[in-house]
């Protein structure tokens, strides 16, 4: 399976999972973005805009990651991010789809994620070589409450691809 491969089934999975699903043009290339919002009493009766976003790459590298990510938060901050933080926010999801995956990147992508301000960043790496999906596992204390659907979302979209 190549990248491009991936990102068809994934955008299959993401209309599967209630997302909307389109190419976006980020600094860093063309990226798969799939968008969906929930509102929840359970939340603090709060509105969550998931954005998705996928970057095919042949070595993801954690400055690829990181870049991706703001590219990624800026997007979505810009698209739905204007009242942030009075009962909603944004989640997102970043992944690379590689064919390899440096030291560095897995690292990146299986640390703990950084706060912001009403917006969560989930990085994650689809390592194709290895056959595996790269995410922070731990607890989340920054937007506890949406941590088992985000991470729900992200099993959803990004299964473990078959190794080669």
């Amino acid at each position: 399976m190549n990248a491009e491969d991936y990102l068809q089934g994934a955008a299959r999975r993401l209309q599967d999972d209630g997302s909307v699903v389109s190419r976006v043009s980020l600094p860093g290339g063309t990226a798969l973005v799939g968008y969906q919002s929930r509102f929840r009493v359970l939340w603090l009766a709060t509105k969550v805009h998931l954005f998705t976003v996928l970057y095919p790459t042949d070595v993801a590298t954690d400055t690829q990651l990181a870049a991706l990510s703001q590219d990624a938060v800026s997007y979505a901050k810009a698209t739905k991010g204007t009242l942030r933080g009075l009962q909603s926010g944004v989640a997102v999801i970043a992944a690379l789809v590689a064919e390899s995956v440096t030291e560095q990147a897995s690292a990146a992508a299986t640390a703990r994620p950084k706060k912001q301000f009403a917006a969560m960043v989930l990085p994650a790496i689809v390592d194709l070589g290895n056959g595996q999906t790269l995410s922070y596992h731990g607890p989340i204390l920054w937007g506890a409450m949406y941590a088992s659907w985000l991470r729900a979302r992200l099993s959803a979209a990004l299964p473990a691809p078959a190794p080669r």
